[in-house]
């Protein structure tokens, strides 16, 4: 699919492994905010990326404000589901880590290779996963890090259960630094998210011509809702509000952490103190553990009266950032609103899910 306009001005083209939309990762959000700066300023972009059927038009208007033209492939199998485990496991034993292995598509390197003849004035590759997608680095490029991948693997290895998910993990980690080794040397240009990342690219792998372009919040979309004076902050509590993807692995380690050690020091401090995590697809266990640990005030946003009670269940919708933008108004007007049902959710909850850790006075059951 190419939906298309009209160019006169130096041309872009920006390769992404995943659809953009919901941006409700924050891989997404920072893309997409990066390319929505970017319309209609200097270059004409084309935009390619896979698509399932139908998203596209689903989201043209999003897609119309990040980008002049959007070229797509069909999208794989989903990363859910019985055959994308099958697939997962089947990738553990190729040369390839199995989050890059599972971007790789014939459909998708034709595309990219036929824009690539176009003769593009430049090219930006987002994540390193997006290179399995080129033959080889082309002229004029640059590579958009989010992470050192390979580190975050490593991570994983270390706090592995057992044996044999050491050694995956540790699997994965060499063919990952194989990977951003063999790759980010080849771009013109390497972006990272820190100066600390990008020390490491220069060490480990070789990178030369990189920058640091630290990851930023878009103070304009989220921007605060001045209409009603938010309330102050009681010196004995106040409330902190994370947001993120609950289902990604290091926002659920970060989560534990805060209940195993950051939280029981904020609550001693502060007696009334709160914690509200908004985020799509919490794991059950995380949940469990907290009501286990006494904080058992974690809901879903939608109690009654403009208080926050017991829920009946727990949003299964995804959170995109205008979601996430009208929880935070909401949480800091001190409102409690529902919003219509959304996708993959038959209740009416505002989407995601919150976890409140709290009262204090169990702050010593956090340990």
């Amino acid at each position: 699919m190419d939906i298309s306009a009209p160019h006169n001005r130096p041309r872009l083209l920006f390769v992404s492994p995943q659809f953009l939309f919901p941006a409700d990762a924050g891989g997404k959000i920072r893309t997409t905010g990066i390319l929505r700066r970017m319309k209609g300023g200097f270059f004409d972009i084309t935009l390619a990326s896979p698509a399932a059927p139908g998203e596209a038009l689903r989201f043209a208007s999003d897609i119309a404000q990040i980008c002049d033209r959007f070229v797509a492939w069909p999208r794989g199998v989903a990363k859910a589901g019985g055959l994308a485990a099958l697939r997962r496991f089947a990738a553990l034993f190729g040369p390839l880590p199995v989050s890059v292995a599972g971007d790789r598509s014939r459909e998708g390197k034709a595309v990219v290779a036929a824009l690539l003849s176009e003769g593009f004035d430049a090219v930006v590759a987002d994540f390193v996963h997006s290179a399995v997608l080129f033959d080889a680095a082309p002229p004029h490029s640059v590579l958009f890090t989010h992470n050192i991948e390979a580190e975050i693997f490593a991570r994983h290895a270390r706090h592995a259960g057992n044996a044999v998910r050491r050694a995956v993990w540790r699997g994965q980690r060499r063919k990952m630094a194989a990977f951003e080794a063999r790759w980010l040397p080849a771009f013109d240009k390497v972006i990272a998210v820190s100066e600390r990342d990008l020390a490491f690219f220069v060490e480990n792998y070789g990178v030369r011509g990189g920058e640091a372009i630290p990851t930023g919040v878009d103070f304009d979309y989220f921007a605060a809702d001045h209409e009603q004076a938010p309330p102050g902050v009681p010196q004995a509590g106040g409330e902190l509000v994370f947001t993120g993807s609950m289902d990604w692995p290091a926002n659920i380690d970060a989560m534990r952490h805060c209940m195993d050690t950051i939280w029981p020091l904020i609550a001693k401090a502060r007696p009334t103190s709160r914690l509200t995590v908004v985020g799509r697809n919490p794991p059950p266990d995380l949940m469990a553990e907290a009501q286990r640990r006494g904080n058992d005030e974690m809901q879903a946003a939608g109690g009654q009266q403009g208080e926050y009670g017991r829920p009946a269940g727990f949003s299964g919708s995804r959170l995109t950032g205008g979601e996430v933008r009208q929880n935070l108004r909401q949480r800091h007007m001190g409102q409690c609103t529902k919003s219509p049902p959304h996708e993959g959710c038959g209740s009416e909850f505002v989407a995601g899910v919150y976890f409140a850790l709290d009262p204090p006075e169990r702050a010593d059951h956090a340990r």
